[in-house]
């Protein structure tokens, strides 16, 4: 599946969250993908590797806000550890 010509051709509006330190899908993936579709927005899960990223609970809740808000926004639990 090429995932940069699909997203390229269909232009949709999401959020694209990757890891700089997965080791099973190179992280320039996500930069080939917003080449195709510059108004993407992308996050940069750094830590998270291929896996954690889907039990991660902060990463679920800045997730939450965007698919709400359309903004990709800190969650509380990420604000406060900032502080």
């Amino acid at each position: 599946l090429d995932v940069a010509r699909v997203f390229s051709e269909l232009q949709p509006e999401a959020l694209v969250i990757h890891a700089d330190d997965d080791k099973e899908i190179p992280f320039h993936s996500m930069h080939e993908i917003k080449k195709g579709h510059p108004s993407l927005e992308t996050y940069n899960a750094s830590g998270l590797g291929h896996r954690k990223i889907l039990r991660d609970k902060d990463l679920a809740d800045k997730v939450s806000n965007y698919v709400s808000s359309g903004k990709i926004e800190e969650s509380a639990a990420m604000a406060q550890q900032a502080s």
